[in-house]
């Protein structure tokens, strides 16, 4: 018995909401070139914070402060790793508090990744 074959066209559907306006973007120059970016997104309830990729933890919280006022008020999400124990308590002191915790998995090989620079993952939606 042979597959029959059609040249379906795929099923339309709304652009995906996280690339979509509105959110806000930032990114740290420096002389020696991108230093860090982040990005924020609105959410049900406040802003979306993340990715935050920078070089150090000083960077990732000015560009947190950044887009702290760029988002005109509300609740602001993020999620840190666990490794981020410096810049996590920097969050705390700035009264942030934790609301639930997710565990990273792989399947196989984990993924090439400078976790160094992760200060915010892009979006558990995304993974």
């Amino acid at each position: 018995m042979r597959a029959k074959h059609t040249s379906r066209q795929p099923d339309r559907r709304p652009p995906f909401q996280w690339l979509q306006p509105p959110h806000r973007a930032l990114a740290a120059i420096t002389p020696r070139g991108t230093a860090g970016y982040a990005v924020a997104r609105s959410c049900r309830n406040g802003f979306k914070i993340g990715p935050i990729f920078a070089d150090d933890t000083r960077t990732a919280l000015n560009l947190l402060e950044d887009l702290a006022g760029a988002c005109e008020g509300g609740d602001l999400h993020i999620d840190v790793p666990a490794s981020k124990v410096d810049f996590v308590a920097a969050l705390e002191a700035a009264g942030f508090s934790p609301t639930f915790t997710t565990t990273r998995m792989y399947k196989g090989a984990p993924p090439r990744l400078d976790a160094n620079r992760i200060f915010g993952v892009t979006t558990l939606e995304l993974g």
